[in-house]
């Protein structure tokens, strides 16, 4: 159905510019949105049924639907009017006989924020149908400030990784980024060893990004770690989302 597309579609190869959520005449529609599923630790809805409260024109643009059908859906998803400036169309997939799925995800200051996604499902006739996902309600900044670099957020998170029983000689970058793109990773290499005797496996990755707290967004850095034994050939890779202001680990997975 409409809801698990919604779960697999992915993006496109090279999806074109993304469409600020303000943009496109900025009309809303209004739809009725029936809750199917809410994810009770931030109370948002993750899965909702859409009712529009009139039908949508006949030949109405899926951009401006989508668009419109997000500002529709700002009193549910608690949307304020800078959530919803931050919010951004990133692709609409189209198999060509199923569904229209139209992505938003939000970005601030030109970094993104983590997690934050939602999907909006129309029928081929532009009627939005159901959306999937949630974007942060309040995009305020705690502070714009990244205390800590990208090789203190590697150490932190390898030091995580390994239940602090870690020793981590040298972090440092092996390819530089640009600053002026903030959502680019870095390459990083890292020199330590666990008394479980794993160590890494080829560099970390790292990019800067926001963590949404109820508080507001909090800067911080997703890194990912791949880490093996010398005497074998498996390995795994972790991803951890680690505070910009004090290294606390936000996220694992």
């Amino acid at each position: 159905g409409t809801a698990a597309l919604l779960d697999g579609c992915g993006g496109e190869p090279a999806p074109p510019p993304a469409v600020p959520a303000q943009a496109a005449g900025g009309s809303t529609i209004e739809v009725d949105a029936y809750v199917a599923h809410r994810d009770r630790s931030v109370n948002l809805p993750t899965l909702s049924w859409l009712q529009p409260r009139r039908s949508v024109p006949i030949g109405s643009l899926p951009k401006d639907v989508a668009l419109g059908t997000l500002r529709g859906l700002a009193k549910p998803y608690r949307l304020s009017e800078a959530a919803l400036g931050s919010a951004q169309l990133r692709t609409i997939h189209d198999s060509g006989n199923g569904p229209l799925i139209a992505q938003f995800d939000q970005k601030v200051d030109g970094m993104e924020v983590f997690r934050s996604s939602m999907k909006i499902g129309m029928d081929r006739g532009a009627t939005p149908v159901v959306a999937s996902g949630y974007l942060a309600p309040q995009v305020r900044t705690i502070t714009t400030r990244f205390a800590l670099d990208e090789t203190a957020a590697v150490a932190a998170a390898f030091h995580a990784m390994q239940n602090g029983k870690v020793v981590v000689n040298d972090v440092h970058r092996t390819r530089a980024i640009d600053d002026a793109a903030p959502g680019q990773y870095a390459s990083l290499a890292v020199a330590g060893s666990a008394a479980s005797g794993v160590t890494m496996v080829g560099p970390a990755r790292s990019k800067r990004l926001w963590y949404p707290l109820s508080a507001g967004l909090l800067p911080a850095y997703y890194v990912e770690l791949t880490a093996g034994r010398s005497d074998s050939t498996d390995s795994r890779m972790v991803a951890f989302v680690v505070s910009a202001v004090d290294g606390a680990i936000l996220f694992t997975k």
